[in-house]
């Protein structure tokens, strides 16, 4: 009888431990160690599960209580839990305890949000109101635009022609290397008056301090020749 060595024995059990569903000790997974780490973590819900019982819990509180005709179940049990604290269960009382703060906490941050929600509705209406605002009164400056344009082209053509040109003069753009700023026409017309009274063109700059008191002059010179016209013809009749 031929017996088994220990080599041969420890090699036979280990043939043994070997195979189908059987890998080998140093390509088992240890304790603890998941075979699929990038899989769902251990305890979570599918998206069938996840929520179904929050949703049953308020589907069920917003249910009539039996013998509770309109009473939701949830304020059914809220009631019966205040009438055991009223009869001085302790534990009922302790769990009133244990809710009052959570509840007055939850109800200042809901009062908070909805406060900061109508502070943005409010100024989501201001704003618009202010753009509402603007754009009729660009409407309304548009429309005397065009009214003072009309009148100004059919009464004094020429001086029409002079504030069209300096509305938007490029010379203003040119020594300011600047775009060309649009100038209103009531804005035009007095800069046009002036520019014709002190035989500039449309495109020539002035200062408007020199300007007045050359106007002055003008004036003044003006009246002084009325005078003298007049002392002229007195003295001829």
């Amino acid at each position: 009888m031929v017996k088994n060595s220990p080599k041969s024995r420890e090699s036979a059990s280990s043939k043994a431990s070997k195979g189908r569903s059987r890998p080998p000790a140093e390509h088992q997974f240890r304790p603890g160690q998941s075979g699929n780490p990038a899989g769902r973590p251990k305890g979570s819900l599918n998206k069938v599960t996840r929520g179904g019982f929050d949703r049953i819990l308020l589907e069920e509180a917003d249910r009539d209580a039996p013998g509770y005709q309109g009473v939701s179940a949830y304020r059914a049990a809220l009631k019966g839990l205040f009438k055991k604290a009223a009869e001085g269960d302790a534990r009922a009382l302790a769990l009133l305890l244990q809710f009052a703060p959570e509840a007055e906490a939850r109800i200042a941050d809901l009062e908070a949000a909805h406060e900061a929600q109508e502070a943005r509705a409010a100024q989501a209406a201001a704003i618009e109101a202010a753009e509402a605002a603007e754009r009729e009164r660009q409407h309304i400056a548009a429309a005397q635009e065009r009214d003072l344009a009309a009148r100004l082209a059919a009464e004094n053509p020429e001086l029409y022609l002079h504030a069209v040109k300096v509305m938007w003069s490029p010379q203003a753009g040119i020594a300011s290397r600047e775009p060309p700023v649009f100038v209103p026409l009531a804005v035009a017309v007095e800069t046009a008056r002036t520019q014709i009274a002190l035989g500039l063109g449309p495109y020539e700059r002035f200062d408007p301090h020199l300007a007045a008191a050359a106007l002055a002059q003008m004036a003044k010179k003006g009246e002084q020749g009325d005078g003298r016209g007049d002392d002229e013809e007195e003295g001829h009749a």
